[in-house]
């Protein structure tokens, strides 16, 4: 099956790690790591913490979809990437 040429522009990625990947290159290269304690207040629960890493200061909230409608976090995580 043949389609449209395909041009790949760039590169990019959002990860805990850094939200571009000159953040990501320069994080790797420093041997830091994203994963930091997170508590968890569930009403009724004990209250625990685990290891987690967030994709810090990504918020999904400013980005719309090709047709102006909001997007959820997954998907405008892999759009911005």
């Amino acid at each position: 099956m043949k389609g449209a040429p395909l041009a790949i522009t760039g590169l990019g990625a959002v990860t805990p790690l850094g939200a571009n990947v000159r953040a990501l290159h320069d994080t790797l290269s420093d041997n830091l790591c994203a994963i930091a304690p997170r508590e968890v207040v569930i009403e009724g629960v004990e209250r625990f913490t685990f290891g987690a890493a967030a994709c810090a200061g990504f918020d999904e909230r400013q980005l719309r979809g090709p047709s102006g409608v909001a997007l959820d976090r997954g998907a405008a995580l892999a759009l911005t990437a």
